[in-house]
């Protein structure tokens, strides 16, 4: 009975570890996981949430916002493309290739948002984003170096940091589809638990298995 109690506090540990990337603090789904720790390779992971709306409108070119990315201090970091990602939204099955910095004033504060996008020069750039509330918002992954595009570690976001997306950029936005978050790089110390407690659930499996 202790062992099937320590399988089972293993397992719940191992299972919450991973659930904190599909929802934020603010209870709405994370849709994209980010790794900022080294500006020179950004890494865009996409989770496997669903779209928080419905919307289909904005073709790939338009992309996608991240806003507030950036710090007050950033002064717009230049456009920019970079392939071998396969960072994908929506149902269009295209990849993104292309940042740029989409600033905008509100409210007496001046905002960073990041957009992701496709270049109008790639194949299906046309190709219209919908976003469903039946599948995941985004898959694959991509690493970009933000430090090619004037980006310093300064105008990046610090870990725990929380944001809207939002379909389109703020010239041609549509809907609210969830959010981004930077997550950190796990630890020695974490990442030595979780091997541990893997080797320790096998260990009671075995255990029983011979019992």
């Amino acid at each position: 009975m202790k062992r099937i109690v320590i399988f089972g506090i293993l397992v719940g540990c191992i299972l919450g570890f991973g659930a904190n990337e599909s929802s934020g603090i603010s209870g709405v789904p994370i849709l994209l996981t980010i790794d900022d720790s080294n500006p020179t390779a950004v890494i865009f992971t996409a989770t496997t949430s669903k779209s928080y709306s419905d919307y289909s409108g904005n073709t790939a070119n338009a992309g996608v916002d991240l806003l507030s990315f950036f710090g007050a201090n950033e002064q717009g970091i230049s456009p920019g493309q970079f392939s071998g990602g396969n960072l994908q939204g929506g149902n269009d099955g295209v990849s993104y290739d292309s940042l740029a910095s989409d600033n905008y004033s509100t409210g007496g504060g001046l905002y960073y948002d990041l957009e992701i996008f496709l270049s109008l020069a790639a194949p299906g750039s046309g190709s219209t984003e919908t976003f469903s509330t039946n599948q995941s918002a985004f898959s694959g992954t991509w690493t970009v170096n933000l430090s090619s595009l004037g980006a310093s570690a300064a105008d990046l976001p610090a870990t725990g940091t929380e944001g809207s997306i939002i379909s389109g950029n703020n010239a041609n936005s549509g809907a609210y589809l969830g959010e981004w978050q930077v997550l950190p790089t796990p630890e020695p110390s974490t990442t030595g638990l979780l091997i541990l407690g893997a080797i320790a659930t096998g260990m009671v499996i075995r255990s029983k298995r011979f019992d």
